[in-house]
């Protein structure tokens, strides 16, 4: 519970270079107590366990590469994209500002964050605990709909930075490369959930007008995502 408790406060504040304030803790500890029942509704949606691993993970605050088990980068090394952590700031937030990173500032990050947003409402300001906590960000899409579109977003977070340190990194970097294959890596998860819903399902009833994942005639699911220009 602890973890939990680190998490929602990290989501609320995005805590970097120091730890959350003190008066985020009773809105995180509230946030907190409610997110058992929320993993439950996680768990129950009808798609691989696979794509809900990242978040799970993030809440033990346990992703390796991403500060988890607080651990941070080694001292003088640097993102492909070339951000660094603190140097002043202890361990604990050196890993807290390289979780926020990963998940949120990072080339690819950025570039998942920017597609959902054009997504939205205009009036509506995506927040990192809206992608974090599952929280959706207006009525406009549904309830298990947002679950799967922030399960997919932070897996293709995750994804994308690893593949920046393997092969872009070797071929070199190019950030319009790298948010063009991170818009894919999040395309990919919500095109399997459609996929596997089949015709008959309790997303049947969508409506072809529903973002990110909307029904068809026929009750089948397909992938909405407009991209930004």
């Amino acid at each position: 519970m602890e973890a939990w408790q680190q998490f929602t406060q990290s989501a609320i504040t995005l805590a970097a270079p120091t730890q959350p304030q003190e008066e985020t803790r009773p809105t995180a500890l509230a946030i907190t107590k409610a997110l058992r029942a929320q993993v439950r509704q996680v768990w129950r949606l009808p798609w691989e366990n696979n794509w809900k691993e990242v978040w799970w993970r993030l809440l033990q605050h346990g992703v390796m590469g991403a500060g988890g088990h607080g651990w941070p980068m080694k001292r003088g090394t640097a993102c492909p994209c070339g951000w660094q952590h603190s140097a002043a700031s202890p361990r604990a937030a050196q890993a807290l500002q390289l979780r926020e990173h990963v998940f949120w500032t990072c080339t690819g990050a950025s570039a998942i964050r920017r597609a959902i947003q054009h997504n939205l409402p205009v009036s509506v300001q995506l927040l990192p605990r809206n992608v974090w906590l599952l929280e959706q960000p207006c009525q406009t899409v549904r309830k298990e709909v947002w679950y799967v579109v922030c399960l997919a977003a932070l897996t293709a977070m995750l994804r994308a930075r690893g593949l920046m340190f393997s092969t872009l990194a070797m071929t070199g970097l190019e950030p319009a490369v790298v948010e063009t294959k991170a818009v894919d890596l999040l395309l990919a998860p919500l095109k399997d959930f459609a996929a596997c819903q089949g015709s008959v399902s309790s997303f049947s009833d969508l409506g072809q007008a529903h973002p990110f994942v909307y029904a068809r005639p026929n009750g089948s699911l397909a992938v909405s995502l407009q991209l930004p220009a």
